[in-house]
């Protein structure tokens, strides 16, 4: 899909000037290493969710990662004013398609929030 090529090629570096700029709205991110994706995500509020990766980040793996390559991880972001259930969907389809290392399935329904 549009959103997957997206996650896959616009990237840009992950630093607080970025993520500042972020909008509070809903959409997929995708955290990358030097070409290999290392999570992908959805949220209903982007700003809040990047902002949590950068300070208490709950995906022991992924924070070892940003932790240990503070300037190389890169960050892509596709708003879509979508529900939470197509994103959720869109979300399935883009960990399906670029296979990220630090994805871990959580149950519940505040997994995505």
């Amino acid at each position: 899909s549009d959103a997957i090529n997206i996650l896959r090629s616009e990237l840009r570096s992950f630093d607080y000037m970025f993520y500042q700029q972020v909008l509070s709205t809903p959409g997929l991110y995708s955290f990358w290493l030097r070409g290999q994706c290392l999570y992908v995500g959805m949220s209903i509020d982007l700003k809040r969710r990047i902002e949590e990766h950068s300070k208490n980040e709950q995906n022991v793996e992924l924070k070892s990662y940003i932790d240990s390559y503070p300037n190389e991880i890169m960050i892509s972001i596709v708003y879509l004013n979508y529900n939470q259930n197509t994103l959720l969907k869109l979300e399935a389809e883009a960990i399906k398609h670029l296979n990220p290392i630090t994805n871990v399935l959580l149950t519940g329904q505040d997994a995505h929030e």
